[in-house]
Order: C-alpha cells, then sequence, then structure tokens
C-alpha cells in the first residue's frame, strides 16, 4: 500500500510545526506557503516545498494537491483565503481536509465548503493548560471529540501503595486505568493489570467521559 502523502498550506508558526512534526514521523509532506522565506525553511525536512498562491485553483492542480489524501489549512488570519484554499480542494477531490479556524462561525463556513475536520488549536491548548494548572496532580488532559477525555495523573498520596482492585477508579468514578507509566525504571504498561499496585514515580493514564475524567480530577 502507497504510504499516504500530505500537504501543509500555510506555514505560519501552525502550520511550520505541524510540518515539522509530520515529516519526523517519516511520512511525505509537500508544503506550500506564498512567502519564499517560509518555503526555502521547510525545505529542509519535508519532501517538497513550493511557493504559490494557494488561492488559485490552477495553482494547487500545478503542485499536485488532487493526489493528496490529506490537506491540512493553516493560513493565520486570513479567513476568506482559508475558505476558498478548502473550497478547492473539495473540487479537487482531496479526501481528507484539516482547517484550522479562527471562531466557530469560520469553523461552521470551513465545514460547509468541504473540511472534514476543524481544529481550533489556541481554543484547544488553552483548555489543556487550564486543566493541568487547576489541579497540582494533572499532567496532562486531552478532551476527544467523542465525548471522552484522557487524564495524565500523578498518584495522591492516599492512591499510592494501593493496588488498581483496591482503588476501584471504575465503580468510584466510571473511569479506566489504560496504561500505568512508569518512571523508575522508565517503561509504560498497557492495561496493567488489578493487582498492580502504584508507587509515587508511577503516572496513571486514565481513559473515561470527560464529566467522570472531571470528577476523578477534582475529587
Amino acid at each position: 500500500m502507497m504510504a499516504k502523502r500530505f500537504a501543509v498550506i500555510g506555514l505560519g508558526n501552525f502550520g511550520m510545526a505541524l510540518a515539522a512534526e509530520l515529516a519526523s514521523l517519516g511520512r511525505r509532506v509537500l508544503a506550500v506557503d506564498v512567502n519564499a522565506e517560509r518555503a526555502r525553511e521547510a525545505q529542509a525536512f519535508v519532501d517538497q516545498a513550493v511557493v504559490t498562491d494557494a488561492t488559485e485553483i490552477t495553482n494547487l492542480k500545478a503542485v499536485g494537491l488532487a493526489e493528496t489524501d490529506v490537506a491540512t489549512v493553516s493560513l493565520g488570519g486570513r479567513m476568506e483565503a482559508s475558505i476558498l484554499v478548502v473550497l478547492h480542494l473539495t473540487r479537487l477531490g482531496v479526501p481528507e481536509i484539516v482547517a484550522k479556524a479562527l471562531t466557530e462561525d469560520h469553523g461552521e463556513i470551513l465545514r460547509r465548503v468541504g473540511a472534514t475536520r476543524v481544529v481550533f488549536p489556541e481554543k484547544d491548548m488553552a483548555h489543556r493548560v487550564a486543566e493541568r494548572v487547576s489541579s497540582r496532580n494533572v499532567l496532562d488532559y486531552l478532551s476527544l471529540a467523542s465525548g471522552f477525555g484522557v487524564l495524565e495523573l500523578a498518584p495522591p498520596q492516599e492512591m499510592v501503595g494501593k493496588s488498581l482492585s483496591e482503588l476501584d477508579l471504575t465503580r468510584r468514578f466510571g473511569v479506566q486505568v489504560v496504561a500505568v507509566k512508569e518512571l523508575v525504571p522508565e517503561r509504560i504498561h498497557i492495561t496493567p493489570p488489578p493487582d498492580r499496585v502504584v508507587k509515587d514515580s508511577d503516572i496513571l493514564v486514565v481513559y473515561g467521559p470527560r464529566e467522570a475524567v472531571r470528577k476523578l480530577k477534582e475529587a
């Protein structure tokens, strides 16, 4: 099976970081920006970087966007431009279009013109940071679109020395411990057994409905 081809349109802070991350994962990446300096910077780590105006559908065709499997659109504060680019990508038949939105209304328009997924990076990051700083035991939090959440938790002292079955987080909070990150020695245990005893150097990875995860965090 041929590897997926990715395109990153717009090389601002978010787009550049995304292109670099995809490249580090070994993905085939085409980076597109109207700014030659940004394209040159991206050329250091992507397969191809081109300078072109993505708001023109002929330019997108010329650089091979019609053959792309996943295209991401991140054009900073240029709402109209991002909507136009998503529309062009839809017309070119790109199967997966991920677009960065600035507001809820902007996101709704992007969906209506063909974006298969809309992201709000600043809003999402603010939410994650708020979850982290609101509790000293929360190391990271990820809210999933399905209505569930994933929480990385440094166990409070009352959990240390007890087994997962003794803690019984499923009955008490409606969440599951899906992994334990052991720091000493450094390793991860997926689906740990019920008799696993929690150490003060462990990190618990907990999964469950958002409200249940929030209840655990605030307990």
